[in-house]
């Protein structure tokens, strides 16, 4: 009995001997692995997230040496961009300061592809916004002593309070920044700093070149000439346009309907049909136009347009049903000059509209004035029915838009 346990423990034992070297064998060989870039990146970052505890300003200064000319390239990014201009200023390196922020606004920046590695969200971000509060001032009085030139001491200033905003928008209101990045522009126009504040400080956006929308309205008719004696055209107008502008042009597409009673029969000149008195005649107009917006004041903007009217006057399928005796009439089309304008408000104030993060067309209300006149509806039915058209009436609009930088 004790021999054959003994044999059975010999047989485990080999039994369980080449396992064990087999799991040796891969943690050696792992450990053994040189570590990848973004390997190093991570561990990289949570040694520097421990320095910045500690305040440890010289272990911060390798950390970020060793990743930024070591270890990062074109395919792995050690930091964003705005903590690694944030590590800058804390560590009192200004010149990669001034050049990185040259750099982001330059057109090499542009090109520049999405490297295949990016940093993990690990906090380092919110960390430097904290240490860079606290130490603010001494990290403002530093920069100062070094003698900069004025409007690279002033951009400085402008530019860490830009990136605290990120993270902090209560530390300084974005309108302070608006505020200053004007002045910068203003009293160093010829400062290779100013593109750099044109294009990422300042936070000042404007409608783009291109706007589209629609807008819904009424009005009523002021009518003259002999067209009145015989069609009472005093009830309202529906008006639809469809509307592009694409900087100071405007391009429309509109529809309007409306009618009048017959004050007596109309004898249609082409078909020999009459148009009994009493019914009512209704109208359609569609119609293309073309524009300039002729003021822009704050939130007021005057648009004048002209365009070509195709007008059409038949009874609806609802009044033949109703009296089959209208089957067939119609005045025919008729085609006549338009001139009109737009006065409109917007109800937003554009100035302080931002990007969507969802990149989606910001869009904006505006009610207005609308006025149009044509010499002409019916024109192809003798001097029987000549007179003038002006319309006035209200309207709401929406656009939309992607927005620009005002610079």
């Amino acid at each position: 009995m004790k021999k054959l346990s003994v044999l059975i423990f010999f047989i485990g034992f080999f039994y369980y001997l080449p396992a064990q070297t087999d799991s040796s064998s891969v943690v050696n060989r792992i450990s053994e692995m040189e570590l990848s870039k973004s390997d190093l990146i991570s561990k990289g970052r949570r040694l520097l997230l421990s320095d910045l505890e500690k305040g440890n300003v010289q272990g911060v200064k390798d950390i970020v040496e060793y990743l930024t000319m070591k270890v990062e390239d074109e395919d792995h990014l050690a930091f964003w961009a705005i903590e690694r201009l944030m590590l800058y200023f804390w560590i009192g390196d200004y010149t990669q300061v001034l050049n990185w922020a040259l750099y982001l606004s330059s057109k090499e920046a542009e090109k520049q592809r999405k490297p295949l590695f990016t940093p993990s969200d690990d906090m380092i971000g919110g960390k430097m916004t904290d240490l860079v509060k606290e130490e603010y001032s001494l990290i403002r009085d530093d920069f100062k002593s070094l003698k900069f030139s004025q409007d690279t001491e002033d951009f400085l200033s402008l530019f860490l309070d830009r990136l605290l905003v990120v993270y902090d928008s209560k530390f300084v209101s974005i309108d302070k920044i608006n505020e200053n990045s004007d002045r910068f522009v203003k009293t160093y126009p010829d400062s290779p700093l100013s593109k750099v504040v044109k294009e990422t400080v300042s936070y000042k956006f404007r409608p783009g070149d291109w706007q589209w929308g629609i807008s819904l309205g009424g009005g009523v008719h002021l009518d003259s000439g002999n067209m009145t004696d015989h069609i009472d055209f005093s009830q309202g107008a529906f008006v639809m346009m469809f509307d592009v502008f694409y900087k100071k042009f405007y391009f429309g597409l509109g529809l309007t309907a409306f009618g009048g009673n017959a004050r007596e029969d109309i004898r249609i000149k082409s078909k020999d049909q009459v148009w009994p008195k009493g019914e009512f005649i209704p109208v359609t107009m569609c119609y293309p136009v073309i524009g300039f917006k002729a003021l822009e004041y704050k939130r007021l903007k005057l648009t004048p347009f002209a365009g070509v009217s195709f007008n059409f006057a038949k009874p609806s399928e609802e009044a033949v049903s109703d009296n089959p005796d209208l089957k067939g009439l119609s005045f025919g089309t008729s085609v006549t000059p338009l001139v009109g304008f737009d006065l409109d408000f917007s109800l937003t104030d554009l100035t302080k509209v931002k990007p969507r993060t969802d990149y989606n067309p910001n869009g904006c209300f505006l009610v207005g004035l609308k006025g149009m006149y044509m010499p002409g509806i019916i024109t192809n039915q003798g001097s029987n029915l000549t007179g003038n058209m002006f319309m006035l009436g209200l309207s709401v609009k929406v656009l939309f838009f992607q927005l620009k930088r005002v610079y």
